[in-house]
């Protein structure tokens, strides 16, 4: 068993190296210049000697496999490069958006534990009953509907049409000294006063 585990882990690195080779060439065959681009993001103006030193800073002049040699060797020290638009590390940025993410990620689970595993449950206790096929239905249904358009769906019917909750930016506040599950419910807390009193 442990040989087998060995063998697929070393036989993953070819097809990560595979993967990696072809994400790197869509990225360079890209209409749009990175370095005009980071110019423009930054509000400068685009001229040829500017292009010319984002395109060095940004290590645009090296030889295509030596960028792309550099750029795997980067990825794996986490080392992303910095953003265009925040010029802050993409690392930083990156665990900057973690907790949120992983806020979204725990409702998601919170919800199917409380909604789909009872559902399921029901249906393997009942099968091929109306509410059986009335359940797999729905799910043919919202698993061939892609996510990102289902998210907006829902966000349009459920804050917009109906108003059940409220869209709002998420702000980056101190709770006290909880941490983990007590934060958690805090902030769920928080969530369903202030939709409860914008409701009233």
């Amino acid at each position: 068993m442990l040989r087998y585990l060995c063998w697929r882990l070393l036989a993953i690195l070819p097809l990560v190296l595979i993967i990696s080779f072809i994400a790197f060439v869509l990225l360079n065959l890209a209409p749009s210049d990175p370095a005009e681009v980071a110019l423009r993001v930054n509000e400068i103006v685009p001229t040829p000697e500017a292009i010319e030193g984002m395109r060095r800073e940004l290590g645009l002049d090296k030889p295509f496999f030596t960028r792309y040699f550099l750029w795997l060797l980067a990825g794996f020290q986490l080392d992303f490069g910095t953003s265009f638009l925040t010029r802050k590390p993409v690392i930083q940025e990156m665990l900057t958006a973690l907790p949120p993410t992983l806020w979204l990620a725990a409702t998601a689970l919170l919800f199917t534990l409380i909604i789909a595993l009872p559902l399921a449950l029901w249906c393997v206790a009942k099968p091929h009953s109306l509410i059986d096929k009335s359940i797999r239905l729905i799910v043919f249904v919202l698993t061939a509907i892609p996510n990102y358009w289902l998210g907006l769906l829902l966000i349009w019917a459920v804050a917009v049409s109906f108003r059940l909750v409220t869209c709002q930016w998420y702000v980056d506040t101190t709770i006290g000294h909880f941490t983990g599950i007590c934060t958690l419910f805090r902030l769920y807390w928080h969530l369903f006063t202030f939709v409860a009193g914008r409701n009233a």
